[in-house]
């Protein structure tokens, strides 16, 4: 098998097309600094990306300030290629950074990390009984939707028997039409 070499020819620059929500208005993000769970026992050395998300803001042209943990200078990232949604007509962006983010701001509105509470459970011996009153189904909670799926299990039922049963006529039939 013979393998020839081509190389591609390009004629002009290539086309870009920005796609620009009619509505131009100023729409402010809702932003949220993310940081991901860490393992038990996991030191923060091995620490993954922290982000700062912006969702549901216009224009989309803007600079993301992102402050960071140790580091008296902040890092700024351009939005320019931020997602558009396409129903809302607003823009969705996530500044991914690896170091530990403080707080984050776009547009006037700024985010602060959340701290996090350290939750300590206490587990307490219990008996494998449950009380009477706490024995409750779903069916007494809620009965008119416990109904209201029987019926819908029911109808899909009929409708799946309704079916087979059309499927094999049209068979039959088209079996005597061409025998």
């Amino acid at each position: 098998m013979r393998l020839f070499h081509c190389d591609y020819l390009i004629f002009g620059d290539p086309i870009r097309l920005n796609v620009v929500p009619s509505d131009s208005s100023f729409v402010a993000p809702s932003l949220f600094v993310l940081s991901p769970l860490q393992p038990a026992g996991s030191s923060a050395a091995t620490q993954g990306l922290d982000v700062c998300f912006a969702a549901s803001f216009r224009p989309k042209d803007g600079e993301m300030v992102v402050n960071v943990k140790n580091r008296s200078e902040p890092i700024r990232l351009k939005t320019n290629n931020a997602a558009l949604h396409v129903k809302s007509k607003t823009y969705f962006y996530a500044g991914f950074i690896k170091e530990t983010i403080e707080s984050c701001e776009l547009h006037n509105t700024e985010a602060q990390r959340e701290i996090k509470k350290e939750v300590h459970c206490e587990t307490k011996e219990t008996s494998n009984e449950i009380p009477a009153q706490e024995t409750q189904t779903i069916v007494d909670i809620f009965p008119e939707q416990a109904k209201e799926n029987h019926f819908l299990l029911l109808m899909n039922g009929i409708r799946v028997v309704f079916t087979k049963t059309l499927a094999f006529n049209m068979l039959l039939t088209i079996r005597n039409l061409l025998f």
